[in-house]
């Protein structure tokens, strides 16, 4: 029996067409194109990390250091958080403190603090560790600490990490002269157009030594706002 011969099909058919070869051809480098121009854009938005003997250094405190700023600051501690949010002008500062129960509103004038019960009153210190929310006292602590990386974001935003020894700490800090032998803290600096707007700091091998256990502690202070907070007045009927 002879075998029928098989019949093109209609792609081979519509192959033999010029309008559908040239339609196929740009088909096909199109979509060659959108996946590149895909790829190119991702690698244009990762962050660039640059060798540390090549990093310059970049940034100042100026901007905080006029004291004239929106806040809020963060610390984590064990599974406890409290955040502070308000603003800040010269040696006055409005804010709350909230954490995972309640919520205080304080004024401070000059480290004399007021809480607002019914009334406001003459209130502590509600900062933990303070000397942790001392910008001048951070950046004592970054230039005796040893700087890792500089990533490059595609927004011109910089981010420097720092770290530094627990046995650093304890001796600028507190004048205790030990040699531990321990993971580093870290410090980690925001940059926008050479001002520094956020800091991190990881201290759990600071706190882990201090509480003589396993502890861990993260502060984070985020500055926005600079120069535009009004003048800030004594709460009345304050006692």
């Amino acid at each position: 029996m002879k075998k029928k011969e098989q019949e093109p099909s209609n792609f081979q058919e519509n192959l033999k067409n010029p309008r559908t070869r040239a339609f196929i051809f740009f088909g096909f480098y199109f979509v060659f194109f959108v996946v590149l121009f895909i790829i190119l854009g991702n690698s244009q938005n990762e962050p660039q990390v640059d060798p540390v003997d090549e990093i310059d250094i970049e940034y100042q405190f100026d901007l905080i250091n006029e004291e004239n700023y929106h806040f809020v600051y963060q610390v984590k501690e064990d599974e406890k958080t409290i955040v502070y949010e308000g603003d800040k002008n010269l040696e006055k500062e409005l804010f709350t403190v909230k954490d995972d129960s309640n919520i205080k509103e304080y004024f401070n004038n000059d480290n004399m603090f007021l809480v607002k019960n019914e009334l406001w009153e003459l209130g502590e210190n509600p900062y933990s560790y303070p000397i942790f929310f001392d910008v001048k006292e951070i950046n004592r602590l970054v230039k005796n600490s040893t700087l890792i990386s500089k990533t490059e974001f595609s927004n011109n935003d910089r981010l420097y990490q720092y770290e530094i020894s627990t046995t650093t700490l304890l001796s600028l800090l507190e004048e205790q002269e030990v040699d531990l032998m321990d993971e580093p803290n870290k410090i980690h600096l925001y940059v926008n157009e050479g001002e520094v707007y956020k800091i991190e700091l990881d201290l759990t091998p600071y706190i882990s030594y201090q509480k003589g256990k396993p502890h861990s502690l993260q502060i984070t202070l985020e500055y926005t706002n600079f120069g535009e907070i009004q003048e800030l007045d004594i709460p009345k009927n304050a006692t």
